[in-house]
């Protein structure tokens, strides 16, 4: 299923409302407005490359900024409309910092919702993206610990998807099930004019409730999937017809074309595999969660392995709160190609460690400060999830992150 434009989400939401409104009675609706936002302020030791929240961000703190206001910072607000016992519509628009360094809202949640009963849900329209154990609260700071979600987890994650799902909930014994089936598609532009299209998007999530226990299983297959950027077309253009004499340096010889490892890398309508397993245990007074994630190769990017751990307390109004995380890449794809040679190399950088310890303090109703500061190791040879690098830069260094926030909900 392809992707569809915010608009016609909004419209049809809207349609619905309007359809069931002749006939409706004023008691049976029910409305809600809501918002959530985060300030926060980010330092990073590594002052010649940047340090930013998303993939989508074209700058962030350490080179931009000394201390920067925006890796972070977000704003966002939720209308929540209900019709009887059955049916349902939510709108979030959220303002954060977007690829081309601006703040403009955008169209993050928008649904209609169908509860027929026997513990099904059907939602249709821009549904969350939900690979995760924070999926639906993924951008609501407040709802989380940390100040921001492990970027070696989620640092790739796309944030919802234009489509639908289904949910069913049923109970056998002590344990609570979820089963939810999920398709459609979603389109990310993300910094330096590059763009990622998914389509044909098909996730499968589990989860079990055992008590003070969750467990967490997803697994999603894209059909197609296509990344350009004009970078990217260009090296495709190299690797496919070859290149001539004195392209790579002055007096270097032509290079003939390698058709067939361009179909290989490809990154024009590839399929991928994404696999997340997640767990929780939280009786109270402390908490221990984690999640591992699989994405297999795409393109020239090897097949990548990402996960958490985070142990917590709750202290009366504190929560103190360390972290380990680790994003790795199995074996590099081979080729023959000089460019293709090329690519692989810039490609799989990304591999790099943290710790973490932080403290929230829900000092005021619906408001927590928080403080973390993340100490951050690139393996060797790579920037981990550094951008803007500058010369001078030392691939497989150390820095550490010092980070401010305060959340709030309304």
């Amino acid at each position: 299923m392809q992707s569809v434009p915010s608009k016609v989400f909004l419209k049809l939401a809207v349609a619905c409302a309007c359809l069931t409104a002749s006939a409706a009675h004023a008691d049976d609706w029910t409305y809600k407005f809501s918002g959530f936002g985060t300030l926060a302020a980010v330092h990073s030791t590594e002052d010649r490359a940047d340090y930013t929240g998303t993939q989508a961000q074209p700058e962030g703190a350490g080179y931009s900024h000394n201390w920067d206001f925006g890796t972070d910072s977000k704003l966002g607000a939720q209308f929540d409309v209900g019709y009887g016992k059955q049916w349902s519509a939510a709108v979030q628009v959220l303002s954060e910092r977007r690829f081309d360094n601006s703040y403009d809202p955008e169209l993050a949640l928008g649904f209609v919702k169908w509860k027929p009963g026997y513990g099904l849900d059907f939602r249709v329209g821009r549904v969350p993206h939900s690979m995760y154990l924070v999926s639906d609260y993924r951008k609501i700071g407040y709802a989380q610990t940390w100040v921001r979600p492990p970027l070696e987890m989620y640092f790739l994650s796309g944030n919802y998807m234009d489509g639908g799902d289904v949910t069913w909930r049923t109970t056998v014994g002590d344990v609570a099930f979820r089963t939810q089936l999920a398709t459609g598609g979603y389109k990310e532009k993300i910094s330096g004019g590059s763009e990622a299209e998914a389509k044909e998007v098909y996730t499968l999530n589990l989860t079990a409730d055992i008590g003070n226990l969750t467990l967490r299983g997803s697994y999603m297959k894209v059909g197609s999937l296509t990344a350009s950027n004009a970078a990217l077309d260009r090296l495709f253009l190299g690797l496919r017809y070859g290149l001539p004499g004195g392209a790579l340096f002055p007096g270097s010889p032509p290079i003939p074309g390698n058709p067939a490892e361009a179909d290989k890398f490809s990154m024009t309508d590839t399929s991928a595999t994404y696999m997340t397993l997640g767990a929780t245990y939280d009786p109270g007074s402390w908490f221990v969660t984690g999640e591992l994630g699989r994405i297999s190769q795409v393109g020239f990017t090897a097949e990548t392995d990402g996960g958490y751990v985070t142990a917590g307390m709750r202290i009366n109004a504190f929560t103190p709160y360390a972290t380990f995380a680790k994003v790795s890449l199995a074996t590099l794809p081979t080729a023959t190609h000089p460019v293709a040679k090329g690519a692989i190399a810039q490609f799989n950088t990304k591999g790099q460690e943290s710790m973490s310890a932080g403290l929230r303090w829900d000092f005021y109703k619906n408001i927590a400060l928080k403080g973390q500061y993340d100490h951050v190791e690139n393996d060797a040879g790579a920037r981990g999830t550094l951008i803007n690098l500058q010369p001078g830069f030392v691939s497989g260094g150390s820095y550490d992150v010092f980070t401010i926030s305060t959340d709030f909900v309304f």
